[in-house]
Protein backbone atom coordinates (compact mmCIF):
# COMPACT_ATOMS: atom_id res chain seq x y z
CA UNK A 1 0.00 0.00 0.00
CA UNK A 2 1.38 3.39 -1.00
CA UNK A 3 1.92 6.22 2.05
CA UNK A 4 -1.09 8.01 0.58
CA UNK A 5 -3.62 4.94 0.48
CA UNK A 6 -1.99 4.51 4.14
CA UNK A 7 -2.69 8.49 5.50
CA UNK A 8 -6.75 7.89 3.40
CA UNK A 9 -6.93 4.60 5.13
CA UNK A 10 -5.84 5.70 8.74
CA UNK A 11 -7.57 9.41 8.31
CA UNK A 12 -11.03 7.37 7.10
CA UNK A 13 -10.76 4.93 10.78
CA UNK A 14 -10.24 7.98 12.46
CA UNK A 15 -13.79 9.96 11.17
CA UNK A 16 -15.51 6.78 11.77
CA UNK A 17 -13.94 5.98 15.19
CA UNK A 18 -15.16 10.13 15.90
CA UNK A 19 -18.51 9.82 14.09
CA UNK A 20 -19.27 6.74 16.54
CA UNK A 21 -18.10 8.73 19.66
CA UNK A 22 -19.80 11.68 19.25
CA UNK A 23 -24.03 10.39 18.34
CA UNK A 24 -23.29 7.27 21.08
CA UNK A 25 -21.76 9.77 24.13
CA UNK A 26 -24.47 12.44 24.15
CA UNK A 27 -27.31 9.65 24.17
CA UNK A 28 -25.53 7.85 26.65
CA UNK A 29 -25.33 11.08 29.08
CA UNK A 30 -28.87 11.91 28.20
CA UNK A 31 -30.07 8.15 29.35
CA UNK A 32 -27.94 8.21 32.38
CA UNK A 33 -29.09 12.37 33.26
CA UNK A 34 -32.75 10.90 32.67
CA UNK A 35 -32.41 8.12 35.00
CA UNK A 36 -30.54 10.10 37.92
CA UNK A 37 -33.05 12.74 37.54
CA UNK A 38 -36.12 10.11 37.75
CA UNK A 39 -33.98 8.33 40.93
CA UNK A 40 -33.67 11.80 42.67
CA UNK A 41 -37.26 12.89 43.60
CA UNK A 42 -39.01 13.16 47.08
CA UNK A 43 -41.64 13.88 48.46
CA UNK A 44 -41.51 17.05 50.77
CA UNK A 45 -44.61 17.38 52.96
CA UNK A 46 -44.80 21.43 54.56
CA UNK A 47 -47.62 21.66 57.11
CA UNK A 48 -50.63 19.76 55.59
CA UNK A 49 -49.45 20.15 51.98
CA UNK A 50 -47.59 17.78 49.87
CA UNK A 51 -44.90 18.76 46.89
CA UNK A 52 -43.11 16.36 44.64
CA UNK A 53 -39.69 17.76 44.08
CA UNK A 54 -36.37 16.86 42.07
CA UNK A 55 -33.01 16.99 44.30
CA UNK A 56 -30.29 18.64 44.10
CA UNK A 57 -27.74 17.34 46.58
CA UNK A 58 -24.40 17.64 44.79
CA UNK A 59 -22.66 21.60 44.27
CA UNK A 60 -23.21 21.65 40.42
CA UNK A 61 -27.17 20.28 40.70
CA UNK A 62 -27.54 23.23 43.45
CA UNK A 63 -25.73 26.01 41.27
CA UNK A 64 -27.81 25.34 38.58
CA UNK A 65 -31.33 24.56 40.35
CA UNK A 66 -34.36 25.31 38.30
CA UNK A 67 -32.11 28.06 35.86
CA UNK A 68 -33.24 27.64 32.55
CA UNK A 69 -36.74 25.54 32.95
CA UNK A 70 -39.63 27.28 31.36
CA UNK A 71 -41.84 26.68 34.49
CA UNK A 72 -42.76 24.73 37.51
CA UNK A 73 -46.13 22.77 38.23
CA UNK A 74 -48.44 23.60 40.73
CA UNK A 75 -47.38 20.51 43.12
CA UNK A 76 -43.47 20.20 42.12
CA UNK A 77 -40.62 22.19 43.70
CA UNK A 78 -36.67 21.21 43.87
CA UNK A 79 -35.54 20.13 47.27
CA UNK A 80 -31.99 21.60 47.67
CA UNK A 81 -30.01 19.21 50.28
CA UNK A 82 -26.55 20.49 52.63
CA UNK A 83 -24.83 18.26 54.65
CA UNK A 84 -24.56 21.22 57.28
CA UNK A 85 -26.08 24.34 58.80
CA UNK A 86 -25.58 27.11 57.53
CA UNK A 87 -27.13 30.69 55.94
CA UNK A 88 -27.82 30.30 52.77
CA UNK A 89 -27.77 32.82 49.96
CA UNK A 90 -29.33 32.34 46.71
CA UNK A 91 -29.77 34.33 43.46
CA UNK A 92 -32.07 33.84 40.50
CA UNK A 93 -29.89 33.31 37.48
CA UNK A 94 -31.38 31.89 34.41
CA UNK A 95 -34.40 31.97 36.31
CA UNK A 96 -38.15 32.47 33.80
CA UNK A 97 -40.64 32.35 36.19
CA UNK A 98 -40.99 33.37 39.82
CA UNK A 99 -40.92 31.58 42.94
CA UNK A 100 -41.43 31.03 46.44
CA UNK A 101 -38.13 30.16 48.46
CA UNK A 102 -38.95 28.11 51.44
CA UNK A 103 -35.82 27.86 54.27
CA UNK A 104 -35.79 24.73 56.27
CA UNK A 105 -33.59 23.59 59.04
CA UNK A 106 -33.79 20.16 61.38
CA UNK A 107 -37.01 19.49 59.92
CA UNK A 108 -38.46 23.00 60.33
CA UNK A 109 -39.70 25.84 58.16
CA UNK A 110 -37.63 28.59 59.26
CA UNK A 111 -38.24 31.41 56.70
CA UNK A 112 -39.96 32.28 53.38
CA UNK A 113 -39.27 34.13 50.21
CA UNK A 114 -41.90 34.87 48.77
CA UNK A 115 -42.71 35.85 44.93
CA UNK A 116 -39.15 36.48 44.34
CA UNK A 117 -39.66 37.88 40.39
CA UNK A 118 -38.09 37.25 36.97
CA UNK A 119 -34.36 39.17 37.02
CA UNK A 120 -34.55 42.22 35.03
CA UNK A 121 -31.66 43.32 32.84
CA UNK A 122 -28.41 42.27 35.02
CA UNK A 123 -29.59 42.95 38.33
CA UNK A 124 -29.28 39.61 40.26
CA UNK A 125 -30.39 40.39 43.64
CA UNK A 126 -29.51 37.86 46.85
CA UNK A 127 -31.40 35.92 48.94
CA UNK A 128 -30.30 34.93 52.45
CA UNK A 129 -32.05 33.14 55.19
CA UNK A 130 -32.02 34.65 58.68
CA UNK A 131 -30.97 31.99 59.84
CA UNK A 132 -29.39 28.46 59.57
CA UNK A 133 -30.54 25.85 56.66
CA UNK A 134 -30.15 22.35 55.89
CA UNK A 135 -32.46 22.55 53.20
CA UNK A 136 -34.09 24.77 50.73
CA UNK A 137 -37.16 24.18 48.89
CA UNK A 138 -38.51 26.11 45.69
CA UNK A 139 -41.58 26.36 44.77
CA UNK A 140 -44.09 28.47 42.60
CA UNK A 141 -44.27 31.62 43.13
CA UNK A 142 -47.72 32.23 45.32
CA UNK A 143 -47.67 28.49 46.75
CA UNK A 144 -46.34 29.42 50.15
CA UNK A 145 -49.66 31.68 50.28
CA UNK A 146 -51.91 29.27 48.96
CA UNK A 147 -51.37 26.64 51.27
CA UNK A 148 -51.21 28.45 54.77
CA UNK A 149 -47.20 27.80 54.85
CA UNK A 150 -45.69 30.12 57.76
CA UNK A 151 -42.76 29.51 60.28
CA UNK A 152 -42.35 26.75 62.26
CA UNK A 153 -44.25 24.21 59.74
CA UNK A 154 -43.14 20.81 60.30
CA UNK A 155 -41.84 19.51 56.83
CA UNK A 156 -41.29 15.58 56.64
CA UNK A 157 -39.03 14.62 53.68
CA UNK A 158 -39.73 10.74 52.22
CA UNK A 159 -38.48 8.90 49.17
CA UNK A 160 -35.24 9.12 47.34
Amino acid sequence: MSPGAIRIAVALAALALAACGSSSAPEKAATEQTATEKAATVSVRVGGTEVRADVAETAAARERGLSGRPRLAEGRGMLFVYPDHAVRTYWMKGMRFPIDIVWIDEGEVTGIERDAPVPQGGDLPLYSSRSPADHVLEVPAGWAGRHGVVRGARVVIEGG
